[in-house]
């Protein structure tokens, strides 16, 4: 009597492949598709950095509230033309101000996640030190 169990498990794991290797193509296929149609403003970046600083960039954060400092002085840098209502121009300035709060939140939120992640790695490098000993 021959036994057909390794022509069915040959059978089974070439059908698997197969249908890997088309879902792979398809998802492929989308991304290009996805790709081409996407402006370049939104594409992701080439490269990522390897790895995180230990220690974070205080000069990009210092430039930060700098830049926003500034915008909040002079919000209108160059000359405009008197508007004829004014109601455009507070929701405008409304609109710009609640967006710059946000900014400042932003950048405060990744000034404490930044200085956890530097955290973190001390701490990783301490217990790597640990387990070497």
């Amino acid at each position: 009597m021959k036994s057909n169990l390794v022509p069915f498990a040959c059978g089974t794991a070439l059908a698997l492949m197969a249908g890997a290797a088309g879902s792979h193509w398809f998802s492929v296929r989308d991304m290009a598709t996805l790709a081409a149609v996407l402006p370049s403003d939104l594409a992701p970046p080439k490269a990522r950095p390897a790895a995180l600083p230990s220690k974070p960039d205080d000069g990009l954060a210092r430039e930060t509230r700098n830049a926003i400092a500034e915008a909040r002085r002079d919000p209108a840098p160059q000359a405009r033309p008197p508007a004829p209502t004014t109601a455009p121009a507070s929701d405008a300035d409304r609109r710009i101000e609640k967006l710059l709060t946000l900014l400042e939140g932003t950048e405060e939120r990744n000034q404490e996640l930044l200085d956890q992640i530097a955290g973190t790695n001390r701490d990783l490098q301490e217990l790597r030190f640990q387990v070497d000993m």
